[in-house]
């Protein structure tokens, strides 16, 4: 703490902090080498810079209160930052030094890191989608695909692609011309419901800002920014962004200093190109791009597919526009600061409006983010309302979900139960499953393995002694009754410490023979026979759901097609099918049930999987594109080859078993959690 540069009040702090964290088994974030005690404590430097602000001599700041500084001062940060802004259109002609300040790192306690999340650079990315953060961008995605159900382009749409395209690909003198151009073309398409207004000279906004005539002036759906040649006048994108952070300052002034604002549509014509991006506010302001940039030229008789792409943006563009004025009317706009939290820590945590509107109403709710500031979507909730019987649960968010295959293992009693399955616009799926806590015993084999590595076995086995190995008496697995909040556990509460103990008593044997029984369970998963699930479409059945499948309902909008859709992918499997492949059996993904007072030699723990993202049924489901280089993948696993049982069984041993005289070192691997954060991570114990 010294060596860190904390004065002495501020060592103070960081005392009474660190001893709130321990009681709430929480130190363990400390631990570890390579810097890990130094990360930790620099991402309590915020805090304590902000308490020292109004210090108390002599007593330190309450952990509670602290932790909520913590946030306070990021935010007070941003609106600072907010009320400091320069001319968007300055900033934009000198785009690249913006983004070399967002490189850099925090310079000062309190700094908020970038300020734009436009994914420029990679590290400027928003954990949260924006169409998890309104529902409305989803929709205008699904609308873009060539398979969408989403009513086809009209003639008119294809009629106004085609002017467009034809104005667009010629040259203007200015960039109003440009921007008239682009006026009368929207004027035209939209029509009189919707207001067009045209910035002023030495105005600090977009060049155009779409409204609706049903809504008061200042409160914008869109915002268009024109610019008469792609490289002239700076980076449109990052202009815009800088008007939206704008629109957010002036709301915070509204609103006594908080910070909020609506979501709200990008439009920019550079030139003959044309993007579609969507802008929101959760902590930051966020920027994701809906298509890219497509070409405004008259190809229809070349490449109508070009011109085609084009139709079906503005078609989206324009549907989307009359969606948010009628979720605007009626005040159907998504809380952008709803939140709720088990922990102060994290008490601006934004929850993905699916999520938000789901606990709303419950009072005695609680949400946690399982692993915060990552891209895993996986949130704990406690009382709740009940799904399927449950009143604590996990809801996770992801593009793909072996459904079928984690309900016929689930049946088997190999996997925790699938309690929810849902289609969300924009490519996602909310996946509601049973929770398996640390307190009934459940652990990650990968928190296990850590545990080996560092403490090692208290008793190494004897070289040459051939002993036998112990024999375990593998009982099928026990299938929770259905409605229970949780499977039958042990009578007492497991704790980290005790997790420590039983895999340190371990002897290298008795490891060996705890892998042997992980990879029996294994193998009798793929003995379950899966069906093919029913949200499987055409050769793609048995493989795992996307959302592209179907559209989602969901609270703003829904449709009998739409729940027709939803009733089928969340329907039990009925019809016949095959082997059942996970596809990514690491020890992440493995949990086992220790009994408390017990020890791993002695017991058969049961065993679940979990993660069921990429699973599917053996020869129909394929590899995602995108799949880690970190991990050692058996032969045959390479991106859109078909899943194989037996990758399962050769990855689960690679990772167990060592390899060239040396442990795989899941320390060293910066793509896994250690085991303390394995537990808060996956198991909630950091609540």
């Amino acid at each position: 703490v010294v060596a860190l540069g904390f004065t002495e009040w501020q060592q103070g702090w960081l005392q009474a902090e660190l001893d709130a964290m321990k009681h709430e088994d929480k130190a363990f974030h400390l631990e570890g080498t390579d810097g890990r005690v130094k990360g930790a404590l620099q991402g309590l430097l915020p805090a304590a810079a902000a308490a020292a602000a109004q210090p108390q001599p002599g007593a330190a700041a309450a952990p509670a209160a602290a932790a909520t500084a913590t946030v306070a001062a990021a935010e007070q940060t941003y609106q600072e930052w907010l009320a400091k802004l320069d001319s968007p259109s300055s900033a934009a002609k000198a785009g690249h030094k913006f983004i070399l300040q967002q490189q850099q790192p925090a310079s000062q306690p309190g700094d908020c890191g970038p300020k734009i999340l436009n994914h420029r650079p990679q590290t400027a990315t928003s954990t949260l989608p924006v169409a998890l953060v309104y529902p409305r961008m989803g929709e205008l995605a699904d609308q873009l695909r060539t398979d969408s159900t989403h009513q086809p382009p009209s003639r008119r749409d294809i009629q106004f692609g085609l002017s467009l395209c034809h104005d667009m690909s010629a040259a203007f003198d200015t960039e109003e011309k440009r921007t008239e151009a682009v006026q009368a073309l929207l004027r035209a398409y939209l029509g009189d419901a919707f207001q067009i207004v045209v910035a002023k000279r030495g105005e600090q906004c977009a060049d155009l800002t779409i409204t609706h005539s049903s809504l008061p002036d200042s409160f914008p759906l869109a915002l268009c920014e024109v610019k008469n040649e792609p490289g002239q006048a700076g980076d449109s994108w990052l202009q815009s962004s800088l008007y939206y952070a704008g629109l957010v300052r002036e709301q915070q002034r509204k609103h006594q200093g908080q910070a909020f604002a609506w979501p709200v549509l990008l439009l920019e014509v550079v030139g003959p190109l044309l993007r579609i991006s969507a802008l929101v506010f959760t902590t930051r302001v966020v920027c994701e791009p809906l298509t890219p940039l497509l070409n405004l030229l008259d190809l229809h008789l070349h490449q109508p597919d070009q011109v085609m792409a084009v139709v079906r943006a503005m078609a989206a563009f324009r549907c989307t526009l009359h969606s948010m004025a009628q979720d605007a009317a009626h005040g159907g706009l998504p809380p952008v600061r709803c939140i709720t939290s088990m922990a102060p820590r994290h008490a601006s945590l934004p929850l993905p409006c699916h999520l938000a509107q789901h606990v709303a109403g419950s009072e005695a709710v609680r949400v946690k983010e399982l692993v915060p500031g990552s891209s895993r979507l996986l949130f704990l909730v406690e009382e709740g309302p009940e799904v399927e019987g449950h009143t604590r649960y996990l809801v996770k968010y992801t593009r793909s979900y072996g459904a079928s295959v984690h309900r016929a293992w689930a049946a088997a009693g190999l996997a925790p139960q699938l309690l929810r399955l849902e289609l969300l616009p924009g490519g996602w799926l909310a996946v509601t499953l049973q929770y398996l806590a640390l307190e009934d015993g459940w652990v990650g084999l990968n928190a296990m393995l850590e545990c080996r590595l560092r403490g090692g076995s208290t008793q190494q086995a004897r070289v040459g002694e051939g002993r036998q190995p112990q024999q375990r008496t593998a009982q099928p697995p026990s299938v929770p009754a259905a409605g229970s909040s949780q499977r039958p556990g042990p009578a007492a509460a497991m704790s980290v410490a005790e997790v420590r103990a039983q895999c340190r008593a371990l002897t290298q044997d008795e490891w060996a023979d705890l892998f042997a029984h992980i990879e029996g369970q294994v193998r009798h998963a793929h003995a379950v026979r899966v069906p093919v699930d029913n949200g499987g479409a055409g050769a793609n059945a048995g493989a795992p759901v996307h959302s592209a499948q179907a559209q989602a309902p969901h609270a703003a909008a829904s449709s009998a097609a739409t729940a027709a859709a939803a009733a089928a992918a969340t329907a039990a499997p009925s019809s016949p099918g095959g082997c059942g492949v996970h596809g990514d059996m690491r020890p992440p993904n493995i949990l086992l049930q220790l009994e408390p007072g017990g020890t791993l030699a002695a017991t058969t723990p049961k065993v679940m999987v979990i993660d069921f993202d990429w699973a599917g049924v053996e020869g129909t489901a394929r590899y995602p594109p995108f799949i880690s280089n970190r991990v050692r993948w058996p032969a045959g696993v390479q991106p859109g080859e078909l899943l194989d049982h037996t990758h399962d069984v050769a990855l689960l041993r690679a990772e167990l078993e060592p390899t060239s005289g040396h442990t795989y070192s899941w320390a060293a691997d910066s793509s896994e959690p250690t085991l303390e954060e394995a537990l808060v991570e996956q198991l909630g114990l950091g609540r």
